[in-house]
């Protein structure tokens, strides 16, 4: 093992010997027809899984004391949640890219609330679509250099600081976001053509 090389895709787990890479499930269409956000309210969106490691139940908890006009929506499996507040909605599991575009197009902030992550795909596929991504602070390592990515305190009162600067600064934002070099699926393979043929 101590000659081996091995191919990592965080930083954090980088030794002498691995070859970062950036890992992608993105095409080129997903930086195509990227729509408006609404003005009308704010719009979170949640993609994942439904367990407490993701904290999504306690940003559940957290998002119903907020004084904001929002709503939240979830994609993924949801078996074992239904919501008590009619802000919350449920979408299911989405599978096809062109609908999971949807999703991100029809929202104007997602939320990853986890504690812990390792690439997570939701904030690439968030910033392709130019919706800012709030995150909190156990995770705020994968940020990476990436324009469009807020860290909030685990709280209300910080929680709300947060979702007010993005919402005042929105465009701006977005353009940011714009400036952002996002890798690719093509990308990707040819990071790892190069680790192999040299």
């Amino acid at each position: 093992m101590s000659k081996s090389e091995i191919i990592v895709c965080n930083e954090r787990l980088s030794k002498k010997k691995a070859h970062l890479i950036s890992i992608s499930r993105l095409d080129e269409s997903w930086f195509k027809n990227q729509r408006e956000a609404s003005s009308d309210k704010i719009k979170f969106l949640y993609v994942g899984r439904m367990s407490p490691e993701k904290g999504i139940f306690d940003f559940i908890k957290l998002f119903q004391k907020l004084n904001v006009d929002s709503s939240l929506s979830i994609v993924g499996d949801h078996k074992n949640y239904s919501p008590s507040n009619d802000k919350i909605k449920l979408l299911g599991y989405i599978s096809k890219p062109i609908d999971l575009m949807e999703a991100y197009d029809n929202h104007s902030i997602t939320i990853l609330p986890s504690y812990t992550e390792g690439y997570p795909y939701v904030i690439d596929e968030s910033l392709s679509r130019k919706r800012p991504v709030i995150i909190f602070e156990e995770i705020s390592y994968i940020i990476n250099n990436k324009k469009g990515i807020f860290v909030s305190k685990r709280d209300q009162k910080s929680f709300e600081e947060t979702v007010n600067y993005v919402v005042q600064n929105y465009e701006k934002i977005q353009k940011d976001i714009g400036e952002n070099k996002l890798p690719t699926k093509d990308s990707m393979i040819r990071q790892i053509s190069n680790i192999i043929s040299n």
